[in-house]
This record gives structure tokens, C-alpha cells and sequence, in this order.
């Protein structure tokens, strides 16, 4: 009996605290994958990113075409080549061949801080705007509805639509 555990000290604090636990708490929920479909900036976030993900796949097949057609062509004329010559195209192709997996290291690196960077950007804007719209509404707490099994009905209102919707005038505002 002395051992009361977490959950008997949890309810003799509420027992010592009426006020505290008599307080009735209010909750709302979001969906965090309809929000970020939804919400405009999403979407011409990750379109940008894809044209520049597009660039830089671009500029590094075109420098693997150039390694291609150097090896061809080495491969080619090998034969009659000086011993010098063909050691000078090797080096060329060794080089080539190694600027361009440090090119492919790097532009992937930047490419996944910049991803990193853009969500780390669209959280926090969601963020602050699901605490704009929980405290105008009244909610002391906001879930992601994924993170939950199970919900009574009606115990949580979905405010994804007002996020979405406040969002998206902040958005627009910001762009013109």
C-alpha cells in the first residue's frame, strides 16, 4: 500500500486540487496530412523544389554523358595511343569521374538541407497558426488526429479547415 505508483500519485494530486482538476478541458484536432495537402504553400514549396531537384539532376547527367562519351572515345582510340596520352585521358576520366560523385555527395547534401529547412519553415507556420486558431477558439489542447487509436465523437471538433483557411490568407497576403 505504500507503493502507490504513478497513477495513485497522479489521483491524490487531483484529489489535493480540486480547482485544478475540476477544470474542464477543451480540445480540437487536426489532420496534419489533409492540412498539409491542403494549405497552398505546400504545394508551391515542394513544385519549386522539384524544379530545382529537376536542375540538378539535369547538371549531373549531363556531366555523366560527358564521362561516357570520354571513356568511349578513350576506349576507342586506346590502341593508338602513346603510352603518355593514354595515361593523360585516364587522369582526365579519373578526374572527371571524381569531381562528379563529389558534385552528386554535395548537390544531394544541399538538397536535403534545403527539404529539411523548407519543413522545418512550413512546421512552424503551422504551428503558430494552430495556436492563433486554438486560442481564438478557446481549445487548451490541439491533437494530430494520427496519433491517436481512438477518439470518443464529438470530443475533439477537427479545425483543420480554419488552420487551412487562415493559413492560406496568410499566405496570400504575404505574396503580393
Amino acid at each position: 500500500m505504500r507503493n502507490l505508483g504513478i497513477a495513485g500519485t497522479f489521483a491524490a494530486v487531483l484529489m489535493a486540487a480540486p480547482g485544478w482538476a475540476a477544470k474542464e478541458q477543451k480540445y480540437a484536432a487536426i489532420d496534419m496530412q489533409k492540412l498539409l495537402a491542403d494549405y497552398q504553400k505546400t504545394g508551391d514549396l515542394s513544385s519549386r523544389f522539384d524544379e530545382e531537384v529537376a536542375g540538378k539532376k539535369k547538371q549531373l547527367a549531363d556531366q555523366a554523358g560527358e564521362i561516357e562519351r570520354l571513356q568511349a572515345d578513350y576506349e576507342k582510340s586506346k590502341a593508338a595511343l602513346s603510352d603518355k596520352s593514354r595515361k593523360e585521358k585516364e587522369y582526365i576520366i579519373t578526374k572527371k569521374s571524381e569531381d562528379f560523385e563529389k558534385a552528386r555527395a554535395r548537390m544531394t547534401e544541399e538538397l536535403d538541407k534545403k527539404r529539411s529547412d523548407l519543413n522545418d519553415l512550413l512546421m512552424q507556420e503551422i504551428k503558430q497558426e494552430v495556436e492563433k486558431v486554438a486560442t481564438a477558439k478557446g481549445y487548451d489542447i490541439v491533437f494530430d488526429k494520427a496519433a491517436f487509436l481512438y477518439t470518443k465523437e464529438g470530443i475533439a471538433p477537427d479545425i483543420t479547415a480554419l488552420v487551412v483557411e487562415s493559413l492560406d490568407k496568410q499566405y496570400k497576403a504575404e505574396k503580393k
